[in-house]
């Protein structure tokens, strides 16, 4: 429930499961010692996302995903343009697709991204 509505009153949560407002009370405590969720005045809220991870592996996770959406957004520029591109996993996954373009200039921030414009897609 918490993931769907993204903050949980305990009014509500003790008439949805019937039980008093103490059981829930110290279940929500139990949950939120379990790093489940984080209490507030009130009610409950997620915890906080943790950081992304590594990207070495976000780079192999969803490469499908990143390669139609690469595919997608190369097909939206074209030679002579100048495009800003962030630091990604995807972005790098389009920078790919860009170094096989002339005729563009391609701002940006992430060493990876550079590195495939300058040696023609060799992201490696």
């Amino acid at each position: 429930m918490l993931a769907t509505f993204g903050t949980l009153s305990v009014d509500r949560l003790t008439e949805d499961f019937g039980v008093s407002r103490e059981t829930m009370r110290r279940d929500l405590m139990e949950m939120e010692e379990s790093g489940e969720l984080r209490r507030v005045r009130g009610g409950v809220v997620p915890v906080a996302e943790d950081e992304e991870a590594p990207y070495q592996e976000r780079t192999a996770v969803r490469t499908r995903e990143k390669r139609a959406i690469a595919k997608a957004a190369a097909a939206m520029v074209e030679a002579g343009q100048t495009i800003f591109l962030d630091a990604g996993s995807t972005t790098t996954t389009l920078a790919q697709r860009l170094a096989q373009m002339e005729g563009l200039t391609v701002v940006t921030n992430s060493l990876n991204a550079a590195k495939c414009m300058t040696s023609a897609g060799d992201c490696t």
